[in-house]
């Protein structure tokens, strides 16, 4: 009667052990770096978003000039037909800090080529842009720029996108 009793502690102990856990998407993310390593990072509605593919034409990264800071990056499908991108614009950046998202002086962006109804971008018609991007280092020395961002945008009609624990560390 005893083997009855371990047996179902001992079975219930391994199920337990090998019980699978739930994929944390953030642990998907670059780490979030201060050293020029090329990364760039987010959630999009709770799932891992990170640059992946290429066509040839435009290139992902970064461009500085004179205080505008311009970030693009962009997912293509294995198909190569299919991709999504997301461009970050924020000017009189001329040391770290937080910088708000939102027209005149920030905007963000994001298209999906599946819903080209759905264009989100600051500077259209009807898109409400709440969020941040904070410049964590700002070295022109080391031509190296890194950050955090977030944000949200909505546009009537459209599914909200939001953008959480947002990274990116480039050289300039």
């Amino acid at each position: 009667m005893r083997h009855p009793v371990y047996l179902l502690l001992l079975l219930s102990f391994l199920l337990g052990v090998s019980a699978c856990k739930k994929d944390d998407p953030e642990d998907k993310l670059p780490p979030a770096t201060q050293t020029g390593a090329g990364t760039f990072g987010c959630l999009v509605n709770g799932q891992a978003w990170l640059p992946f593919g290429t066509t040839g034409s435009g290139s992902d990264g970064i461009d500085y000039d004179q205080g505008l800071v311009y970030i693009r990056a962009r997912r293509f499908e294995t198909d190569g037909r299919n991709f999504q991108s997301m461009k970050l614009y924020i000017d009189s950046v001329a040391r770290t800090g937080r910088y708000p998202l939102g027209m005149p002086h920030g905007q963000a962006s994001f298209h999906d080529s599946r819903s080209e109804d759905c264009y989100l971008a600051t500077q259209e018609p009807g898109t409400v842009t709440e969020g941040q991007l904070t410049v964590t280092r700002f070295d022109l020395s080391a031509h190296i720029i890194s950050g955090t961002f977030e944000f949200t945008l909505t546009k009537p009609g459209c599914e909200p996108l939001k953008v959480t624990k947002g990274r990116f560390d480039y050289r300039l």
